[in-house]
């Protein structure tokens, strides 16, 4: 498979994980100020920026998330929590996949 279709296949599989945690998917590859988040979802009163990872081991996954690309995402989420006023908190999270058990992680807030 593709490192495309790979990309879009896992970041289905994290859309699925946040329905099933009671999220309200918003946008998929939503770009505010020349940032792109994978999945901008809202579950309850936050607003989730949701980056999503795969790579071949865990501690592969854990290091895809760049300090450069965490800050672009906090500037986003800074953007964005202008625009929706009405949410409580805009939060970061990562959805990390790779090949071996456990197989995904689910990071709140991680940054």
């Amino acid at each position: 498979m593709k490192n495309h279709h790979k990309g879009r296949f896992f970041e289905f599989c994290a859309r699925m994980l946040l329905r099933l945690k009671g999220c309200k998917i918003l946008a998929n590859n939503h770009k505010t100020v020349g940032v792109e988040a994978d999945i901008l979802a809202l579950r309850g009163r936050k607003l989730l920026l949701v980056e999503v990872k795969y790579r071949q081991t865990r501690e592969k996954a854990h290091a895809a998330l760049h300090p450069k690309q965490r800050e672009r995402l906090q500037r986003q989420a800074y953007e964005l929590s202008k625009r929706y006023p009405e949410v409580d908190e805009v939060r970061l999270d990562v959805v990390l996949f790779f090949s071996h058990a456990p197989f995904m992680e689910y990071l709140e807030n991680p940054l």
